[in-house]
């Protein structure tokens, strides 16, 4: 068997903050695309891919450059030496990965010295001269990946030797061979879409929400749906790849991948990672047009960002009812002659009315403007960003020149004596100057943009002095329950409050904030969970526990007498106390999740699951379902609770407006469970005010004021009245039996 081994490489910087990366979509698409040409024929070639960035500790690992992101050495050695790859394809994007990159490649060479090294992606296109000349490297594959890799691998695999591979450099009995260029595949709908499977997707989705922040639904997936760009900006390096030649995907090629992950995966946003999403404006609009007839109710960013150039009004209102409710512009300049030497296609003059209509659309505006090109004083730059301020932009982006290797920037920074030949692979962010200007020190350079972003905010809340920008271009956004919440989100993201200490569990979950025990006093809600439910289907019985937290139910169920008792958690924190306070031979805790119940058929006589199924990712109801119900006994009972999708229940839970904390009605949660063959012997619905002003309290608490809820015992005793009384309208409790 002849094996490959794909691998995106971990990330070193200087700061001590874990990072974690998107899918790797040109990894993906590479496999995928691999593995529908291979099984035409008979070869036995497997391929594998790992991401050593999103792997790992969930805490950085000091080393001698920073601090790394991913897996150790040590892990990555035990993964080569159990795989044993004949091939290592690394992908090698950025220029401030290649150390990375060049160190897991010596990493590799060392653990698996006969195995072949390719290197890939934008960067390692660009400086394929450089790269091939490091020991480590054996070839590297150029702009367009699909057919170079499978082409090299077959010719591998059949020893054929490399020579006529289009698209690779390499090496051959210690010299250097370049190919020529491969060219570009003209109808990129041909590429199968990248097959998820391939890697553990479902970590991507949930580390999604430490990518994207403030989004409005969530789990959020990337996607492209073109390749390369057609303008020819200064400061980027994209035609280097691409070669100035913009390819798209179709809009029915584009809403079929976006309706695969929503039914696969329960995906509630995508974010386009496109350098040119906007290309052809017919083509977004039939997208977003499939998008509303479908009513897929997803919604959309481009963090990209889009150029002003090729977006209409027409284009925008489309748009916003598709799901687009944030858009960016890259405007990147802010005056005539910035405008010239950038070579940016933008109307400057054009600009306050394109983001007057998106902002009277509903739609939240944003944009990047890039600071510090070699020629610019201060004067040009103050120019710029009193430019910027006067578009009435709801937030601002300011980015300082960085001359990528590959654009016409670094040629001119080289020309001008800013920058030496190769010294710009140091990791900065697009917030921190390289170089400065021939008139700026990167300090200043750097001030000039923080202060710049820093004082927006105060300068934009003078335009809600005016009031035809209240009604016409602030309102609309704020217009409606889900706009509203959305909107709520935003601001208490900018609340700067006061972070706990850091225990020994530094990833705390919500209810551990406090460190709180499992014999804390039972509420409302926990009270008459108890009470809902049957003691005959306890006592004597196999009880499983789904999200057992604190473990406030396995010390009630041994009261109740249960034979055995496993609770399943899935945070360490709460696992960690539970086990701590609670020592009995009856009682089991384990890590694990409810969309993989680690457990045989038929295992349980009871399964409870109080307040879980809203936390699970969107669409996922019915496999944490099925999965109940495969590990329960013939005639078995399962408990569940869940907030009650009502308005009043709904708008005063923080959870569902900030985090996307689902609610269900009474039609959705019978739609679910008939459909897995269960049985509804009971339904209720509890909690009414009491409930609800004990939910703002809680979390204002915890989350503001960092201690524990105000007036506790006033607040349990109201709401376990509440619970214990007439029926209400803030929690759903259920009884359900396998028929």
């Amino acid at each position: 068997m002849y094996k490959i081994l794909l691998l995106y490489p971990y990330f070193t910087q200087k700061t001590n903050q874990r990072v974690y990366s998107v899918e790797p979509l040109g990894l993906l698409s590479i496999a995928t695309y691999f593995k529908r040409e291979v099984n035409k024929n008979s070869y036995r070639i497997e391929i594998k891919i790992i991401d050593a960035q999103l792997d790992g500790s969930e805490k950085c690992i000091k080393v001698k450059r920073g601090y790394r992101s991913g897996l150790s050495n040590q892990e990555i050695e035990n993964l080569l030496t159990k795989y044993q790859p004949n091939l290592v394809g690394i992908t090698n994007n950025y220029t401030n990965l290649v150390h990375d990159v060049l160190e897991l490649s010596r990493l590799i060479k060392k653990t698996c010295p006969s195995s072949m090294i390719v290197l890939g992606g934008a960067h390692a296109t660009i400086d394929h001269h450089n790269l091939i000349k490091s020991k480590q490297i054996d070839a590297v594959a150029r702009s367009e990946g699909e057919e170079t890799f499978k082409e090299m691998v077959l010719s591998l695999y059949d020893n054929l030797g490399l020579e006529r591979v289009l698209g690779l450099t390499y090496k051959k009995d210690g010299k250097i061979f370049i190919n020529e260029d491969r060219p570009l595949i003209e109808d990129i709908n041909t590429l199968p879409i990248p097959d998820r499977s391939l890697v553990n997707y479902q970590k991507y989705l949930e580390k999604s929400l430490n990518v994207f922040y403030n989004t409005m639904n969530r789990p959020v997936a990337t996607l492209f749906t073109t390749r390369g760009c057609f303008f020819q900006c200064i400061f980027c390096s994209s035609h280097k790849v691409w070669r100035n030649k913009w390819r798209p995907r179709s809009a029915e090629n584009m809403f079929k991948e976006v309706e695969y992950l929503k039914s696969t995966y329960g995906v509630g946003e995508i974010a386009f990672e496109d350098d040119q999403l906007m290309g052809n404006k017919d083509r977004i609009k039939k997208f977003c047009r499939l998008i509303i007839k479908k009513k897929l109710n997803m919604s959309f960013i481009a963090p990209a960002g889009i150029s002003p150039a090729l977006i209409d009004e027409e284009t925008m209102t489309l748009m916003q009812r598709a799901g687009f409710y944030r858009l960016c512009f890259s405007i990147d300049v802010g005056t005539k002659s910035t405008q010239a030497y950038v070579k940016k296609p933008v109307q400057l003059e054009k600009m306050r009315d394109l983001v007057k209509q998106a902002n009277s659309k509903g739609i939240w505006t944003y944009a990047t403007f890039v600071l510090g090109f070699p020629d610019e004083k201060i004067k040009d730059i103050k120019e710029t960003i009193e430019f910027a301020y006067s578009l009435k932009l709801d937030f601002l982006i300011f980015y300082l020149a960085q001359p990528h290797l590959g654009s016409e920037l670094y040629d001119i920074y080289l020309k001008s004596g800013l920058i030496k030949e190769g010294n710009v692979s140091e990791h900065k962010r697009m917030n921190q100057s390289l170089f400065g200007t021939k008139y700026i020190s990167s300090a200043k350079l750097e001030v000039l943009g923080s202060s710049a972003e820093q004082g927006y905010l105060k300068y934009h809340l003078r335009h809600f002095l005016n009031p035809a920008y209240i009604l016409y271009e602030f309102t609309p956004k704020i217009f409606g329950l889900k706009k509203l919440a959305y909107f709520s989100k935003l601001v208490l993201s900018m609340v700067k409050i006061k972070k706990p200490k850091r225990n020994k569990a530094k990833n705390l979950v919500m209810r551990n904030i406090l460190k709180e025990k499992n014999l804390a006093k039972l509420e409302g809600r926990t009270k008459y969970s108890l009470h809902f439910i049957n003691q005959d289907d306890i006592a004597s019985k196999e009880i499983l526990d789904i999200g057992s937290g604190f473990g406030w139910f396995e010390r009630e169920a041994l009261a109740l007498n249960v034979k055995k008792i496993i609770g399943l958690e899935v945070s360490k924190d709460n696992l960690a106390i539970s086990r701590k306070y609670i020592f009995n031979k009856r009682v089991i805790f384990k890590r694990g999740t409810a969309l993989s119940l680690p457990f045989p058929d038929k295992s349980f006589d009871t399964i409870v699951a109080w307040e879980v199924i809203e936390h699970l990712p969107k669409g996922k109801e019915k496999k944490m379902l099925q999965e109940i119900y495969r590990v329960l006994k013939d005639s078995g009972i399962l408990y569940l609770s869940t907030p009650n999708k009502t308005f009043w229940a709904n708008i005063f839970d923080p959870a569902w407006w900030l985090i996307g904390h689902r609610h269900y009605s009474k039609k959705k949660l019978y739609k679910y469970t008939n459909n897995i063959s269960f049985e509804i012997l009971d339904f209720k619905i509890k909690g009414r005010w009491w409930a609800i002003f004990s939910i703002l309290n809680m979390y204002f608490s915890k989350w503001v004021l960092r201690r524990k809820p105000l007036f506790e015992n006033f607040f349990c005793k109201k709401e376990i009245n509440e619970y214990m009384g007439r029926n209400g309208f803030v929690n759903v409790f259920i009884k359900l039996k396998k028929k």
